[in-house]
């Protein structure tokens, strides 16, 4: 651990910041952090994109409670969403972004005022207001890479950005080979998962109707139609079965035309998920995840975390998530007919579904526990502070 010492004006510091006592530290999450975590107060601006209900804005609210159990200095500068009001609710300071001028220099002055020792954009949506701001401040910055379509649109290279965090090797490959971003400049946190908030007893549907879950966005690369096609196989094979649709995005229409073709009205239920994440896993016995080309690997994390057994159909983000037959059960891109297979062999297997959902929150624990992010993230923001990222 760094020294401490006394500053000038006589109180404890450690590399320049104050020295918090041990009794301060007694809270949350810097009972599992190490001491120097927990020590020194930083300064930190997060400039975020809109916080609604997806994969960003609930890594970008995570990460701010457990800046604030760390007793980091934080502030928001965002534009906008419907979560915004949990940002007051933590008590973090925040800024609405707006276009025009007036309005942008006096946000910039707040900010200056703030003096932000590490400025992270936390998604690359925020890449427009994040330029103009950390050029006005005339700071670096890091940028959260949340997945590999966002990865290849983006402009790293750009002397602003300090370095880019991503959650897996995969996308820190692609970095390096297709977007010739300097591989000193990238830093693996993998995702964290609130394992508390997504503790939830495992399912039984022998003696009542099973309800098998899809969630995900209805988007152009999602395979929302071979989830559709699959139920219709199953219910076709004279399995009696629910089936829910939990996704938000610009495709719902194409989407209920596809259950209406189907003659599957009677059976599909669509759910707009918003803040009831918890209770949508609580209501299905299984969860497929349907994307075929990119996903957000916060969703299969969260079923797996609520020990529903997940079927998953394996490309992009979930590429290094899913371990057949270990944590979720493998399905090809495109094949409906193995969908259905899979779906009924946990209809068939509710034992096995059962041992399948466990073993997706024994993962979860081990690999993705939120104070492993948040700590590694902390750690990050120190090395940034020291001069010590990127290594030269």
């Amino acid at each position: 651990m760094p020294p401490v010492c006394a500053s000038e004006h006589g109180e404890k510091t450690v590399n320049g910041y104050p020295f918090r006592s041990e009794t301060e530290r007694e809270t949350g999450l810097l009972r599992q952090a190490p001491f120097w975590y927990a020590v020194c107060v930083m300064r930190v601006l997060f400039i975020a994109d809109r916080l609604t209900y997806d994969g960003r804005s609930d890594y970008a609210l995570n990460l701010a409670r457990g800046l604030k159990e760390a007793r980091i200095d934080l502030q928001f500068a965002l534009t906008g969403g419907e979560l915004r009001g949990q940002l007051d609710a933590l008590k973090v300071e925040n800024y609405l972004i707006k276009h025009n001028f007036f309005s942008f220099r006096k946000l910039v002055r707040f900010l200056r005022e703030f003096k932000p020792e590490v400025v992270h954009v936390t998604s690359e949506q925020a890449l427009d207001p994040a330029r103009r701001i950390a050029r006005a401040l005339r700071r670096s910055y890091l940028l959260t890479v949340h997945d590999l379509l966002d990865a290849e649109a983006t402009h790293l290279q750009e002397s602003e950005v300090q370095g880019v965090i991503v959650a897996n090797e995969d996308l820190r490959e692609t970095l390096v080979n297709r977007v010739h971003v300097p591989k000193e400049k990238i830093r693996l946190i993998a995702r964290g998962i609130d394992l508390d908030a997504f503790d939830i007893a495992a399912p039984h549907f022998e003696h009542r109707m099973p309800v098998i879950g899809c969630m995900g966005r209805f988007t152009a690369g999602k395979s929302h139609e071979h989830f559709l096609r699959a139920a219709r196989m199953v219910i076709d094979a004279g399995r009696e079965a629910l089936f829910l649709v939990a996704a938000h995005g610009g495709e719902e229409r194409q989407l209920r035309r596809a259950i209406r073709d189907l003659k599957l009205r009677e059976a599909v239920t669509i759910a707009t998920p918003q803040a009831a994440a918890r209770k949508l896993y609580a209501a299905m016995d299984i969860v497929v995840l349907p994307a075929e080309k990119a996903t957000s690997s916060k969703t299969a994390l969260e079923a797996m975390a609520s020990r529903r057994p997940v079927i998953a159909i394996v490309a992009g983000d979930l590429l290094h998530l899913v371990r057949a037959e270990e944590n979720a059960l493998a399905v090809e891109p495109g094949d409906a007919e193995g969908l259905a297979r899979a779906i009924t062999r946990l209809l068939s297997e509710p034992e096995f579904a059962r041992e399948l959902g466990e073993r997706g929150r024994a993962f979860v624990t081990q690999k993705y526990p939120l104070a492993r992010m948040i700590e590694h993230t902390i750690a990050l923001y120190e090395e940034v502070v020291r001069g010590e990222f990127p290594r030269r």
